[in-house]
């Protein structure tokens, strides 16, 4: 058995469809989640959990999928829907008047652009340049 950081395929397949209806090649940047790894460094953050917390991440993941079925916004899973009804479901999530519905997609979408940005390509689109303390100071 897999330890639980570990994602399976169709977590996996998830991952990679939201983080590119979160972060779309084309969109606000010319790089996009598609021009990066999301998966790996996700797992890594799974790494360092505790193993039920990556185990809630997965299930979250999975039952994510579902969610336009569980908020009555299309009878299809996440992951059948096109590009622009995924933007429109994750649009709705994000103005929900329910506090949990709106977490729902804000706990995902926060690791989702935490990973995306910490990617040097995605860094110098946004002009976010990092430098060691230490290479000034030996300076």
């Amino acid at each position: 058995m897999a330890p639980s950081w570990v994602l399976r395929p169709k977590e996996r397949r998830i991952l990679r469809i939201l983080a590119d209806t979160i972060v779309p090649r084309g969109g606000a940047f010319e790089s996009g989640a598609e021009d990066i790894e999301i998966e790996g460094p996700f797992e890594e953050y799974l790494r360092g959990l505790d193993h039920l917390y990556a185990k809630v991440y997965r299930w979250h993941l999975r039952l994510f999928d579902y969610g336009p079925i569980i908020h009555r916004f299309k009878f299809r899973r996440f992951s059948k829907l096109s590009q622009e009804e995924r933007v429109a479901y994750c649009q709705k999530l994000e103005s929900h008047k329910r506090f949990g519905a709106r977490m729902f997609l804000f706990l995902l979408k926060f690791l989702i652009t935490f990973i995306a940005f910490s990617d040097p390509k995605l860094e110098r689109a946004v002009g976010y340049v990092q430098e060691c303390a230490d290479s000034e100071a030996g300076s």
